[in-house]
């Protein structure tokens, strides 16, 4: 067999690899998601070991992980709790990436070492090789039968190219090549293709990296794209190791990994302006996942916890979810308190309030005001809101008390709309609290 290749994108990626692999063997840890850092408004729900060192992964829609970790291909629970073998390869290969059809029916599984794509099916009845893209790097389905692969075909030549695979032929179209090394890809519900630019400089430069699309329109053109068809969505970024998209809202998201020099889950909104960084972390970041919850809300600060929420790798599989401002009555006699927690420390709240008998505990969802969906259970038209703001303080807690003479008490509802530091721009809301 011939010796496997590498490319300057990989060896990034597998130098992390290897340290990880070496520290399963010798019985030391690996890095823990507890020295990863979050922005206000979110939090860390669960951090698992990965079921292989260093595997490539997909999570399903209902939590259940297919994995790579070279040799094996298997199917885990959300417990990494073993289900199926899926398949496997006669030695040890460099993972790409493993990415599910829509009817998650099957996967496929990239590996760089050789280059080939396998399809996998994902009852176990066996896998197949696809077609062969040699430093394949990361993958998405545009539509039940067509994926865009990203992939530095060429090898060493400092270019990387974006070919359509018919994923039930294996037939190719090379649909765009940029310079750099092989980046990640991610794709709108209109098929427009989002790229990050890598550099083939190690480590990248600062500010290297610029994320850039283009349209269903151009893609389906005649003739090669390439990095002046384009359009800057972001530029001027550090590195790029994986990009997803919010399903619900359209924001980005990008794992900004330099070996050494900076690591980062970055969100972007879909004008492509930068918002904040998520997670910041010692350690190199890849493989972001944003998975819908069973409750609305987008991946943003601040928002309902059970909306989309997301996965990435450090080591280990970190879940991270929004952290949405609790409210919550409490009485004192005829005084009674609505008080919020979790709250943008030294920020700003608006009361607001309305009927009982008009409020619906299965929130609706308003994109009022460009940034954030606003929840609510009560009808927009019927919300009444305090004419001062009350302060939050520098632990995230704000508190409104009003004076009840005996005859309020299970007719009303309250709720925050959270402001920025200044005061002046919404950023949440909290959940409702009936009197």
């Amino acid at each position: 067999m011939p010796t496997p290749l590498a490319s300057p994108r990989g060896l990034r990626a597998r130098a992390c690899a290897g340290f990880l692999a070496h520290a399963a063997v010798l019985g030391m840890a690996a890095p823990l998601a507890a020295q990863d850092a979050l922005a206000p408004g979110f939090e860390e729900t669960q951090s698992q070991p990965l079921p292989a060192a260093f595997a490539s992964y997909h999570t399903l829609s209902n939590g259940d992980r297919v994995t790579f970790d070279g040799l094996s291909i298997d199917l885990y629970d959300g417990d990494n709790n073993f289900i199926r073998h899926l398949g496997s390869v006669p030695s040890f290969v460099f993972s790409s990436f493993v990415e599910a059809d829509p009817s998650e029916t099957f996967a496929l599984v990239g590996e760089s070492s050789y280059g080939d794509v396998f399809k996998v099916q994902l009852d176990g009845s066996g896998m197949t090789t696809l077609c062969n893209l040699p430093f394949n790097y990361d993958a998405v389905f545009a539509s039940a039968n067509r994926a865009l692969i990203s992939a530095a075909t060429c090898g060493f030549c400092g270019f990387n190219d974006i070919v359509r695979v018919n994923t039930s032929t294996g037939a190719q179209v090379l649909e765009a090549t940029v310079p750099g090394a092989s980046g990640p890809v991610a794709i709108t519900p209109e098929g427009d293709i989002y790229y990050a630019t890598v550099s083939d400089q190690f480590p990248a430069p600062p500010g290297s990296t610029d994320i850039v699309y283009w349209t269903r329109a151009q893609l389906s053109g005649a003739g090669v794209l390439g990095l002046g068809d384009a359009t800057v969505f972001h530029a001027g970024l550090d590195g790029a190791a994986s990009l997803a998209r919010d399903p619900e809202f359209g924001s980005f998201f990008l794992a900004e990994s330099v070996f050494n020099v900076s690591n980062r889950v970055l969100e972007l909104d879909p004008a492509g302006n930068l918002v904040e960084a998520v997670v910041t972390s010692p350690d190199f970041l890849s493989n972001l996942e944003l998975r819908r919850g069973a409750g609305p809300g987008h991946f943003h600060h601040f928002q309902p916890a059970d909306g989309v929420f997301l996965h990435y790798n450090n080591g280990q599989i970190v879940t991270v979810r929004p952290r949405r401002p609790l409210g919550e009555i409490q009485a004192n006699g005829p005084v009674v308190t609505f008080r919020v927690s979790d709250a943008l420390p030294n920020s700003a709240m608006l009361v607001l309030w309305g009927s009982q008998a008009s409020w619906d505990p299965n929130e609706s969802s308003y994109g009022l005001f460009g940034g954030f969906l606003f929840h609510t259970g009560l009808p927009l038209s019927e919300i009444r809101r305090m004419p001062f703001l009350t302060p939050i303080d520098a632990d995230g807690v704000g508190e409104f008390s009003y004076y009840d003479p005996g005859h309020l008490g299970g007719t009303l509802v309250f709720q925050g709309l959270m402001l920025d530091g200044g005061g002046t721009v919404p950023i949440a809301s909290s959940s409702a609290a009936p009197n």
